[in-house]
């Protein structure tokens, strides 16, 4: 268990893990939505904690990932995204969501063809059709 937003906790926790077993598969999940708390503006105040752990905590978990999938050759990141990050505009209390959402389904896709010959990426998300 760690906490994603701790970027030296999710490099050591994903090293010890890859020393211990090779990973072969890496999946940064984590997600929160705007908490509204009392009399707060979600608009204003939930954007930072929401890219912290949307955006950011792909990035550390993904990272330390890269680095040693990159050195064998093999691997596979897969990255969920959301629906959301192709929906034009919502709420105040989704706004900083759904952007998130579709920060990260673009770094993914950049990622695969930027690792094509070391390791394999997948965003996880539903098209709309």
């Amino acid at each position: 268990e760690g906490d994603v937003t701790n970027r030296a906790a999710m490099r050591t926790l994903v090293m010890d893990a890859d020393t211990r077993q090779h990973l072969d598969l890496v999946v940064a999940n984590a997600g929160v939505q705007a908490e509204i708390i009392g009399d707060a503006d979600p608009l204003v105040q939930s954007g930072p904690s929401i890219f912290d752990v949307n955006c950011n905590g792909v990035f550390n978990t993904v990272d330390p990932a890269i680095e040693r999938f990159r050195e064998r050759r093999e691997g596979h990141v897969a990255i969920m995204a959301s629906i959301a990050s192709y929906l034009p505009g919502g709420s105040d209390t989704w706004v900083h969501y759904m952007a998130s959402k579709a920060a990260m389904r673009s770094y993914g896709e950049g990622l695969a063809m930027c690792l094509v010959s070391a390791a394999n990426c997948f965003v996880c998300c539903r098209h709309l059709d």
